[in-house]
């Protein structure tokens, strides 16, 4: 399942993100976005923003397995840079 959320600039609302997890009855999700700049290196505020989504998340009973930055130069796998324990 895709959500898209209704405005294109960052930073993303966390209500948001939850509101449709949540909706959606999911058990487990991947976060993906992507950095413009071509960069996946993950920010401060996307490091921030994903303990929030996935802080709120767990209350909810979903488990987050991974955020992945998307870039021109590869990507970024929150799991993989020990950034999700």
């Amino acid at each position: 399942m895709i959500y898209r959320p209704q405005f294109q600039t960052p930073p993303t609302r966390c209500d948001q993100d939850i509101v449709f997890l949540f909706n959606a009855m999911l058990i487990c999700s991947v976060l993906v976005h992507n950095h413009p700049s071509g960069d996946p290196k993950p920010s401060r505020e996307d490091i921030e923003m994903t303990k929030e989504i996935r802080k709120a998340a767990e209350a909810l009973g979903i488990a987050i397995h991974d955020h992945l930055v998307i870039g021109r130069k590869g990507h970024a796998s929150f799991r993989s840079l020990g950034l999700l324990s």
